[in-house]
């Protein structure tokens, strides 16, 4: 729910990759109540790369959770998220998406991948289809998802983010605004700095 404290924002992740992904992408918004669920897979992040994936970002330990499958919707039914980033491979996105449409508080979906999607690949949008956002890294992207999504018969609004691990390590190690435009059909809107804003 969203108060005073900002909006409140689930990143729900379990591969390195994602987790590290997802843990930058959230200290650069300002504004935000922050918090990494992961879910347990044979994936998962060890502790060591928890770490790693937390550092320089705005999260620290206790901004992080983990948990079962089982027990990921009840605790998201508890915490009530306004928005919740799907930070996984394909049938992970796919999976968890279906739990959070069956939360009686559904939130806002955010999905992306954490590094360049050149060539767009059928998979990694068909999986993605059902988020209310697709988080990409340059204009390029957007338009080869947007060819792809016309040919498959698929689409998803998406958004534009800086690429968290293509900034300068001084940059990386303090939060700061970003701008992202978002591109719905043929409208293209700038929003800043809120880019997880429903």
């Amino acid at each position: 729910m969203t108060d005073a404290a900002g909006i409140r924002v689930v990143a729900i992740a379990d591969a390195d990759s994602f987790v590290k992904w997802s843990a930058a992408l959230l200290g650069t918004v300002p504004g935000l109540r922050p918090h990494l669920l992961l879910v347990r897979t044979p994936l998962t992040v060890s502790a060591a790369q928890e770490r790693t994936a937390l550092a320089g970002t705005a999260l620290g330990p206790d901004d992080v959770t983990r948990v079962s499958f089982a027990e990921a919707a009840g605790w998201l039914a508890g915490q009530r998220p306004d928005v919740v980033v799907l930070a996984g491979r394909g049938p992970f996105v796919r999976l968890m998406g279906r739990m959070i449409d069956a939360l009686e508080h559904r939130p806002v979906t955010v999905s992306g991948l954490p590094g360049m999607a050149i060539p767009a690949q059928r998979g990694a949008l068909d999986y993605r289809r059902y988020t209310d956002l697709l988080i990409l890294h340059s204009h390029r992207e957007v338009r080869a998802f947007e060819e792809l999504g016309r040919r498959i018969g698929v689409q998803v609004p998406t958004a534009l983010a800086t690429l968290p691990f293509a900034r300068r390590r001084q940059r990386m190690l303090r939060p700061e605004r970003v701008r992202v435009e978002a591109v719905v059909g043929e409208a293209e809107v700038s929003r800043s700095p809120n880019i997880l804003a429903p």
